[in-house]
């Protein structure tokens, strides 16, 4: 290791990463994540109490900063999108110098601080995710630095620099609680294992020395435990051997680490150096730990802002990946190139004979992707990034592994080295210098790749791997300058060597991000300046822009926002589903409740309740809905049952914007309206016009020629042109996500008109984004084609789906659906739902279609799907709902209660739904639930019976404010509250002092509801 100084390769490296950054600033909108943050930094920037005024996902750092920004600058989602460039710069940045600082090339710390870049998900037609105001990218930029003040402190021997960790540490957790528990305790390891406590002179050890010396041995497995403990939740053995193993063995190595070059440190002196982390920590924490804790009480501030016991990880759990077979196989071929260096080495493999493997084995890949070319539906790139993203997992625990293993063979060997050396003669030794440094770094890789508890999926990994590939840089200059070398037999050539053997990675990187670079120009082009070339957000909130053929949510979402801000007035509320933030905050129009990010089960059914009584105590008179099916809240609408029996019950239905539903209070209802603010032809030629080339200008003749939105005239036209046009045709149709071109794929399906490769495209789009109008041409598919009726079914299953949700939207869309299913014969229906042998996704098709096809014929089969124990449960919860559409639920109500032992999402929903309070059975059916020794299911059982408002549930009630589980007594309490019975007074009276500060809260909600009101 040595010093580094700035040179034009260092600031050209900066620069390159921070033009892509900044060039995409202006490019697309999450309507989800991004628009609730957005929201919750406006009312943090007005003054809106966090946690208390309205909920908020994580620590205050992320809505204070930007909120901070809002002020001093302007409520404009650009300020915030411009700082992410600066912090995602210079995280990069700190990768690519770090990696240096352990060892690593310029060229190998490029490539890997590129890497990170490549990982970072964009969504051509949609998004880039390092635009979201996520706290995660101020957690990595800020977890790095805290990295680099380590290898500082343990270079320079000053406290200052412990001041300084302890100050990013404390930073890390203001953003985000989980990520800096574990920056900590993985710093406080580092700082641990880099330390040996000073003997008194005379030799022996003092008091002091002892307790000193056993706490800072102990530091490195209070970190596994606490790992462990983290992971109690909802951890398998998989989580625990991916996560919390590789913490467990950068813990046990610490301890190989020479005593040689560890920092020798009093008693005194190492406390000291605890005291300067913990002041920096609390300077950071203290200041607003103690006033959110002041502002809410212990319970509250646990739970609203450190999660504490709300069991969440039981809703985002995402267990580790498997590692496929290609993932074993990548681990097999690093492993042969360690062991091919090695061979080189000691001469038992000859440059000839490599050359002659290595071009068979050329040829034969060459030959072998001639003879049978890889696919790529998705395109080049998109194929590159998805085989990327699908062995990134098994990438991240390689290079882990290897760093471990590289690390604990340097100790053993340094060990081996210093027992033979005199001490004045080991301080030239380069390995005294890289490996505690390198330690910091494995320190640092392990606990970053922890967060990715509980939801390992892709988008929490890329935070998760930062140090890991400053790793990773350190081990691929290792490899290839070994390999160089004994390749090249010269040093000189043996680099050039090594920097060739990176190409491959530096391609890759470039076909991951040649999207973003090809958009990014494009922007540059039509982007920044007054060009039709893209569509434009109208709103000085979020002056955003998208390509035309991606443009319709921003013309659904201006026009919504001009239709509110004309029929509102400023300081009036609107109410928004599921996670429709985004247009509070771009008509600056106030949720009335605390509440705008509905995830099934997070939010459970108690925030549902309060909702609710929300809604209640300050009506709004436009509800905004969305009439799509966004991933993860699809369910949304069925799930919170008693919400949407509040909403369909006090509004109506009196506009389509697009993607978006408004509804208002009857007193303000309206005409119905579907307002189609732009066709999909209409974007799809604007965005035509601005392509060159034979197949734009084919397509765009062909589009031209369309005249009608009925979707088999553009499938008859679509089969008459060039497999070009369709392909191109194809790539519009997916980027605009148009139902309407879905079923118009769905019928070229059918006539067989698509090429191979262009097929299995419009297959995936037609489950992306098909509606039930795809069908029938589908089923008439599957008819001429037997070989696809795998793929049709699962086409059906799809679809089927996306009916089921959209006969629960507060729009009640059901009877649409409907007539899009008029080409499906019920007998068909019935024989695919009654036969076990056929596919499993096409009879849940058939049990859902049935309900859409309107004939009670195979209500038979239906009623024996529901009662037989011995068929797949999805079938009965379908066969249920079919029952419900047909208007045949009543005679088998009670066996359609019961099945909440198996669903709480479709059976809760149909019992909400159809309960009539004069059936006795299913009054006993749901009673026999609410006392259910499995306490999800007795949850369910209560808020369902909470919801209904029956009389006769009274007793029920009563006796679970006695129940072991807060959510059932929460429950008890609310539907008391809603039943209004004065005699309920009493019981609830003595449920006061319930140990749950949620469960008195609902308590007191309830007695007010009865007239009863109690002082704060």
């Amino acid at each position: 290791m040595r010093g580094r100084e700035w040179s034009w390769v260092d600031g050209a490296f900066f620069a390159v990463t921070a033009l892509y950054f900044y060039s995409l600033v202006p490019y697309g909108l999450n309507l989800d994540d991004e628009g609730t943050l957005l929201y919750q930094i406006y009312r943090t920037a007005l003054g809106h109490r966090l946690y208390t005024d309205f909920h908020a996902g994580y620590t205050p750092g992320v809505y204070l900063w930007n909120a901070f920004l809002f002020r001093a600058l302007d409520v404009n989602v650009l300020y915030l999108r411009f700082a992410l460039t600066i912090v995602n710069s210079l995280a990069v940045y700190l990768i690519y110098t770090v990696a240096q600082r352990i060892g690593a090339t310029k060229w190998a710390a490029a490539l890997c601080a590129w890497s990170y870049v490549a990982l970072i998900p964009f969504y051509d037609g949609q998004f880039f995710s390092a635009n979201i105001p996520y706290p995660i990218w101020y957690v990595t930029l800020l977890w790095l630095a805290g990295t680099r003040c380590i290898i500082g402190w343990w270079q320079a021997r000053s406290s200052w620099w412990l001041l300084a960790v302890g100050a990013l540490a404390g930073a890390v957790f203001t953003f985000k609680p989980n990520s800096g528990v574990l920056a900590a305790g993985g710093y406080l390891a580092s700082i641990a294992a880099l330390t040996i406590i000073e003997l008194p002179e005379n030799g022996s050890r003092s008091w002091a020395a002892k307790v000193t010396d056993w706490v800072r041995g102990l530091v490195p497995w209070v970190l596994v435990a606490g790992v462990l403990v983290m992971m109690r939740g909802a951890a398998t053995s998989r989580e625990v051997a991916a996560i919390a193993l590789p913490v467990a063995a950068v813990a046990a190595a610490s301890f190989l680490l020479p005593v040689t070059v560890r920092h020798r440190v009093a008693p005194r002196g190492a406390w000291g150096m605890a005291a300067a982390f913990s002041a920096g920590f609390l300077a950071v924490v203290a200041p607003w730990v103690a006033h959110y804790w002041r502002e809410m009480g212990t319970q509250r501030f646990l739970r609203a802002t450190l999660f504490v016991g709300t069991d969440f990880e039981r809703f985002y759990f995402i267990g580790y990946p498997g590692i496929s077979w290609f993932g074993w196989l990548l681990f097999g071929a690093l492993v042969g190139l360690v062991v091919l260096v090695w061979l080189l080495r000691v001469r038992l493999l000859s440059r000839g004979i490599l050359g002659v493997g290595f071009t068979i084995a050329a040829v034969a890949g060459a030959l072998l992707l001639w003879l049978r070319p890889p696919p790529m539906v998705e395109g080049f790139s998109a194929s590159v990034a998805m085989r990327l993203r699908d062995i990134s997992f098994a990438l991240a625990l390689a290079a882990f592994w290897g760093g471990v293993a590289w690390w604990l063979a340097k100790s053993l060997r340094l060990r081996r080295v210093l027992r033979t050396l005199p001490p004045e003669a080991c301080g030239p030794l380069r390995a005294l210098r890289i490996l505690p440094v390198t330690l910091v770094v494995l320190y640092s890789a392990v606990m970053m790749h922890a967060q990715l508890y509980p939801r390992t999926d892709f988008m929490h990994l890329v935070p998760a791997v930062p140090a890991l590939l400053v790793l990773s840089a350190l081990l691929l200059t290792r490899w290839s300058m070994r390999f160089g070398v004994v390749l090249c037999r010269d040093v000189r050539a043996g680099r050039w060597a090594a920097r060739a053997m990176l190409v491959p990675i530096a391609g890759i990187i470039v076909a991951v991000t040649a999207p973003a670079w090809g958009r990014a120009a494009y922007l540059w082009v039509h982007g920044w300046r007054g060009s039709e070339g893209v569509v434009r957000l109208q709103s000085g909130r979020a002056p955003l822009v998208v390509e035309p053929a991606a443009g319709r949510l921003f013309v659904a979402l201006s026009e919504l926002t001009r239709f509110l801000s004309a029929r509102t007035s400023p300081g009036e509320f609107i109410f928004t589903f599921p996670v429709l933030d985004v247009v509070s905050f771009l008509a600056d129009r106030h949720n009335p409740t605390r509440h705008g990010y509905f995830f099934p089960g997070w939010p459970g059914h108690e925030v549902e309740a309060e909702v609710i009584d929300s809604l209640r105590q300050r009506p709004p008179r436009f509800v905004v809905t969305l009439h799509d099916h966004p991933l993860f809240f699809a369910s949304a609408p069925a799930y919170y049952f008693n919400l949407r029996r509040y909403i369909t019950a006090n509004y109506q239905w009196i506009r389509r914007v697009g993607m978006f539903d408004v509804l208002a209070t009857r007193d303000d209802a309206e005409p119905l309206q579907e307002t189609d603010v732009v066709s999909d032809r209409t974007l799809w030629l604007q965005e035509l016009s601005y392509r060159r080339g034979a197949v734009a200008a084919e397509l765009r003749h062909v589009l031209s020629g369309v005249e009608t939105d009925e979707p088999g005239v553009l499938a008859r036209a679509l089969a008459a042109a060039s497999p070009g046009a369709q392909e191109s045709a194809v790539w519009l149709i997916r980027k605009s996500r148009s139902a309407y071109g879905a079923a118009a794929l769905a019928t070229m399906l059918e006539l067989q008109e698509l090429p191979a490769r262009v097929e299995e495209l419009a297959v995936r789009i037609v489950a992306e984004v098909g509606t039930g109008e795809c069908a029938a041409p589908l089923l008439r598919w599957m008819e001429v084609m037997p070989a696809r009726r795998a793929t049709v079914a699962g086409l059906l299953f799809h679809i089927s789906s996306k009916l089921g949700f959209e006969s629960y939207w507060f729009s009640r869309a059901w009877q649409e659906a409907e007539a899009r299913l008029d080409g499906v014969e019920w007998e068909q229906l019935a024989q695919w739902a009654d036969n076990p042998w056929e596919p499993l996704a096409l009879r849940l098709f058939a049990v859902r279609a049935i309900g859409h096809a309107g004939s009670s014929a195979a209500v038979p089969v239906l009623i024996r799907l529901l009662g037989d124990r011995g068929e797949w449960r999805d079938l009965a919860s379908q066969a249920a709902q079919s029952l419900a559409a047909l208007g045949w639920v009543e005679p088998v109500f009670p066996a359609v209660v019961r099945l909440l032992r198996d669903d709480q999402l479709w059976a809760a929903a149909i019992v909400a739904q159809q309960w009539r309070a004069s059936d006795p059975t299913a009054r006993v059916a749901l009673e026999v639930e609410m006392s259910s020794r499995l306490a999800h299911v007795r949850t369910t059982a209560f808020w369902i019976a909470a919801g209904v408002r029956d009389a006769a549930l009274q007793p029920a009630l009563e006796a679970g404010l006695s129940d072991s589980v807060p959510e059932v007594r929460m429950a008890a309490a609310w539907g008391l509250g809603e039943l209004g019975n004065p005699s309920a007074e009493a019981v609830l009276r003595r449920h006061l002092d319930d140990p749950d500060d949620r469960v008195a809260t609902f308590v007191r909600g309830a007695l007010a509801k009865l007239g009863v009101w109690l002082p704060a």
